[in-house]
């Protein structure tokens, strides 16, 4: 529950980085949306959050390089590409570039699962651990709440639509497309000038658009 914050952050960077069935963005991210680019999500499909990974320090020789940390999400606007926060044993989140995944092969290694086990200690005896939420507070992202609300919907997090009614217009009608439409504008009546929506484009007694 104190890491929330990094939480937080890494669920919106995969949300920006995501398609939807939302209608606006047309299949494409909301990244691609806004910058009109393709986003890079090499940093996001690597790691899952709060994953124990191995991270390098500079120590002097004998001291070993390489410790176990957990994964808390990229660490944008700080050094190079592919640069992320980790959570040490210290309780204090740094960043990290040079960072590598714990392999299935090493998490059943007796030294790696006690390493592990001393890392979470260390951690509980700074946060509190996961089932008292480390203060006493009441448990407001109780995942067994969220998720049975969410129960009937199979995924949660895209926005779900109903389907068309018979008779509304096709989209690729270009009246549905005309830039115009729901545009604001204004218009003189009388000596002064009052406020309109444009709802129709003009048409002949034939259909045709006029003007």
């Amino acid at each position: 529950m104190r890491l929330w914050d990094f939480c937080c952050k890494w669920v919106c960077s995969i949300k920006a980085c995501t398609a939807s069935n939302a209608f606006s963005t047309e299949g494409r991210t909301p990244w691609e949306v806004v910058l009109g680019r393709t986003p890079d999500i090499s940093s996001l499909a690597e790691y899952d959050f709060y994953e124990p990974v191995w991270y390098y320090d500079a120590e002097d020789f004998p001291e070993p390089r390489r410790r176990l940390g957990r994964w808390l999400g990229e660490a944008t606007h700080i050094g190079q590409a592919m640069c992320y926060y980790i959570l040490p044993i210290s309780g204090v989140p740094i960043a990290r570039s040079s960072v590598q995944p714990v392999t299935d092969a090493e998490k059943n290694t007796e030294e790696v699962q006690q390493e592990l086990k001393m890392l979470d200690q260390a951690i509980y005896k700074k946060f509190g651990s996961p089932e008292t939420q480390g203060n006493g507070m009441p448990d407001y992202f109780n995942l067994d709440m969220i998720t049975d609300n969410m129960a009937a919907n199979d995924d949660p997090f895209t926005p779900q639509f109903e389907p068309m009614e018979d008779g509304v217009p096709d989209a690729c009608d270009p009246d549905i497309l005309d830039q115009y439409l729901s545009a604001q504008v204004q218009l003189p009546l009388g000596d002064e000038l009052v406020l309109g929506k444009v709802v129709a484009r003009k048409r002949d007694a034939h259909g045709n658009p006029i003007g």
